[in-house]
């Protein structure tokens, strides 16, 4: 990553410049000094379970114990997947198995499977009330509790912010540039406020597939999504206006939002992570090593890169790839590891690893889907580490 600084002037618009129920021990946390600026970005700064842990730092390390694994067909594995738990614990949701895909609903309790819907998720909501998807044609936004579409994106990308009232959209018209759309969920009928980019940026979702276009929506209504020379654009529509930020050398291939807002995890496709402050895009803590992971090139399916990043509910902990294919749990306070899953599959040269990870509401589980392999960890602090 690179320091913060003005980088367009574009159509006219402001460009910001930077620069600045299971049993077991529960984690415990000190104070420390944060890194970074953070806060949210206009309304609805506080949202999701835990709420914001800034000025703390997780002081023990973990063990991740398995409670149930799943092995899973992957030759449907297509589109941008996801990997998450339900608000209230009880379920894990990730990519179908089989030719079809779709969004299959585990049970947290023994990875029964209880709910099946055949469209390909792309985002969801923190309630699961709407589901975004790729079906026929062009992604859509399902309703899930009455499997009605409430509307059809006319665009490359799009993300639910995690309240589940908006959805922002990038849609790309080649030479005339990027355009970025705000809508209000359910209210398709609207007429949605958007922002355009222009072309002097240009958008990585623009030249590869959608599964390679990680676009972020705040509770806000923010949309915020990423170049392809390390930018990152976050549009706002009350007035209209957006910032482009350089934030990383390479093109940044995933980002997660924290629970409270007040920071953003990325990865880039040279195998680094950061964490900024949210909506500043300062950096927090020193850059880590991520290595972008591999799936599906021993199948009849699309071969996939990933670089899976996920927020502990009270932002203590986040996870990343790390070498090997595994995953590691780290503390947000300074990046430092404190606990690791080695890949549960044969990780051979070409970098094959996980593909997602998610933390459930209470903090306590851990759900990863490595090729082939759904499974579900039990988080449990083993030993207390001095905190910097």
């Amino acid at each position: 990553m690179v320091d913060l600084r003005c980088v367009a002037l574009i159509a006219g618009l402001t460009v910001a410049c930077g620069g600045n129920s299971v049993t077991g021990a529960e984690p415990t946390v000190e104070n420390f000094e944060s890194g970074g600026s953070g806060g949210s970005s206009g309304s609805g700064g506080s949202s999701g379970s835990g709420g914001s842990a800034a000025g703390v730092c997780f002081s023990g390390t973990i063990s991740l114990e398995k409670v149930w694994s799943l092995p899973l067909g992957h030759d449907g594995m297509r589109g941008q997947g996801l990997l998450r738990f339900s608000s209230d614990g009880t379920r894990v949701g990730t990519m179908g198995s089989g030719i079809a895909g779709g969004f299959w609903q585990y049970s947290v309790a023994d990875g029964t499977l209880v709910e099946e819907r055949k469209a390909i998720p792309l985002d969801l909501d923190q309630d699961w009330n709407h589901l975004l998807v790729v079906g026929e044609g062009n992604p859509g936004l399902l309703d899930l509790r009455d499997d009605s579409y409430v509307l059809f994106l006319d665009g490359q990308a799009g993300g639910i912010s995690r309240s589940g009232e908006y959805l922002g959209v990038m849609q790309c018209f080649g030479e005339q540039g990027v355009t970025l759309t705000r809508q209000t969920i359910p209210n398709a009928e609207e007429e949605a406020p958007s922002v355009s980019v222009g072309t002097g940026l240009p958008l990585v979702s623009c030249f590869g597939p959608l599964q390679d276009s990680p676009v972020v929506t705040t509770t806000a209504g923010d949309v915020i999504v990423s170049t392809s020379g390390g930018d990152i654009l976050r549009a706002s529509f009350d007035p209209p206006a957006f910032e482009a930020m350089r934030v990383a050398e390479s093109p940044v291939m995933s980002m997660a939002l924290s629970p409270s807002e007040s920071r953003l995890l990325v990865a880039t496709t040279d195998g680094k992570a950061a964490v900024l402050g949210y909506p500043s895009l300062a950096p927090m803590i020193p850059d880590l090593v991520a290595p972008v992971t591999n799936a599906f090139a021993n199948c009849d399916c699309f071969e996939r890169s990933f670089a899976p990043l996920a927020w502990s509910p009270d932002e203590t902990l986040f996870a990343t790839a790390i070498e090997g294919g595994g995953i590691g749990v780290r503390r947000s306070c300074d990046g430092a590891l404190v606990g690791s899953l080695e890949s549960p599959v044969v990780a051979p040269s070409d970098g094959t690893g996980a593909s997602y990870v998610a933390f459930d509401p209470s903090g306590h589980f851990l759900a990863t889907f490595f090729e082939g392999e759904l499974g579900l960890y039990r988080i449990v602090q083993t030993s207390p580490v001095p905190a910097h």
